[in-house]
Formats: structure tokens, C-alpha cells, sequence
């Protein structure tokens, strides 16, 4: 029984870890297919909100390199559902 939760716990985790890993992708080639003119656009994580129309969200923020064209509204939003969705709010 114990293995077994371990288990569960363990496949949560890896699931979590690669959904986390595919909202990064996703908003990384998003803000790099609008922005790409200003350099390779980075995103690090800003915070993963829940809600009840998209399941849950994940805010990224952008990074633009080579230049100091950074502000705090500069995110791309990622959407659980509908699947892979991604919003830039630059």
C-alpha cells in the first residue's frame, strides 16, 4: 500500500514537473514568434494562479536581452484549458 502511494505521489510529481516545462516552452516560442526582432525572449516564472474557466493559469515573465525593454506587465499567460493556449500582455 505504501509503494503504492509512493508511486502515485512520485507520477504526480513528474506530471506536474512536465506540464510546468511545456507552459514554459509554449510561452518562450510565442514571445519569441511576436518579439523575435528584439532577440532570443527568455520567460521566467511568476506565479500559477487557479481558476474556475481555465483550470488554472501560469504567469511568465519576459526577458528581451538586448535591450532595457523591460516592464512589469511584460507576461505571456498559459492556460490549462483551453490546451496550450498562451496570451502576451506587452
Amino acid at each position: 500500500m505504501k509503494r503504492a502511494v509512493l508511486v502515485g505521489v512520485l507520477l504526480l510529481i513528474v506530471a506536474s514537473l512536465g506540464l510546468l516545462a511545456l507552459s514554459a516552452y509554449d510561452a518562450s516560442a510565442a514571445a519569441n514568434k511576436v518579439f523575435g526582432g528584439h532577440g532570443d525572449v527568455r520567460v521566467s516564472l511568476a506565479s500559477i494562479h487557479p481558476s474556475r474557466t481555465h483550470g488554472f493559469w501560469i504567469f511568465w515573465r519576459m526577458h528581451f536581452p538586448y535591450t532595457c525593454e523591460h516592464m512589469p506587465g511584460d507576461v505571456a499567460l498559459w492556460y490549462l484549458r483551453p490546451f496550450r493556449h498562451v496570451e502576451l500582455t506587452k
